[in-house]
């Protein structure tokens, strides 16, 4: 290759737990690889369920970069050490994309990678769902939506994936906000299936008589799945099955 030869193009993906790329963001870094991108990810790889993901990064061919970010302490310790770690790599590396995911990093991220974006990089923002909404207190509208507005000067486009949150973006300051509804999944491919219940249910060994409860997510104590075990235990409704 000569000197005359454009460098590959580079993204970074950045997300505060390593796993997340895996459960969520696949085809993204399968699009942009097809795009001509080198692919990067800035995560925290230490915590459960990360022990696949140096070989799963590996197998997609992605550079990863340990940034020890915080899921949920946004003034901490971890803050605080994540945001240098986060300056210090953009120092090194410039990348021509950079896609945010999740509040806190999504929030150091932005901050830090404000002279990149002067130098020409595009910076997105994908929220899973804003912390302010129209049921959350006073004080969290307060913080989390005054947090919001003001990293919003440091994006270039902002991806919702409901309405309120959608709503709620485009009175921020960022010139681009799209609605991109279950995290770009078309319903429409499963609205209309046509499945035999009974044939399904007595595959599941689910008799028709039984009240069966489908709960869809992460099994993890932040979820709250118990909640739902706990209310069918309540409700002490016969030979129901979650």
């Amino acid at each position: 290759m000569t000197n005359d030869c454009k460098k590959m193009k580079r993204a970074l993906i950045v997300t505060a737990l390593a796993r997340f790329t895996k459960s969520f963001l696949k085809n993204d870094i399968i699009t942009l690889q097809k795009m001509g991108y080198e692919v990067h990810c800035a995560a925290n790889i230490h915590h459960a369920g990360a022990e696949c993901m140096p070989a799963y990064f590996e197998d997609m061919n992605v550079v990863f970069h340990q940034i020890d970010f915080s899921s949920s302490k946004p003034i901490s310790f971890e803050t605080l050490k994540s945001y240098k770690q986060m300056a210090e790599l953009f120092k090194k590396e410039h990348f021509d994309l950079i896609h945010c995911h999740t509040p806190i990093a999504g929030t150091i991220a932005r901050f830090a990678g404000r002279r990149q974006r002067k130098a020409g990089s595009i910076v997105i923002y994908t929220t899973h769902g804003f912390y302010f909404h129209k049921h959350s207190s006073k004080k969290t509208w307060i913080v989390f939506h005054t947090i919001e507005d003001m990293m919003s000067r440091y994006c270039d486009a902002i991806i919702t994936i409901n309405r309120e949150d959608y709503g709620n973006a485009k009175k921020l300051h960022c010139g681009k906000v799209f609605y991109i509804p279950g995290v770009g999944v078309d319903t429409k491919r499963f609205r209309d299936v046509d499945i035999d219940r009974s044939a399904y249910r007595k595959m599941l060994g689910i008799r028709d008589n039984q009240l069966l409860v489908l709960a869809v997510g992460e099994l993890s104590h932040r979820k709250n799945h118990q909640i739902v075990v706990k209310a069918l235990a309540k409700a002490q409704i016969p030979d129901a099955v979650l």
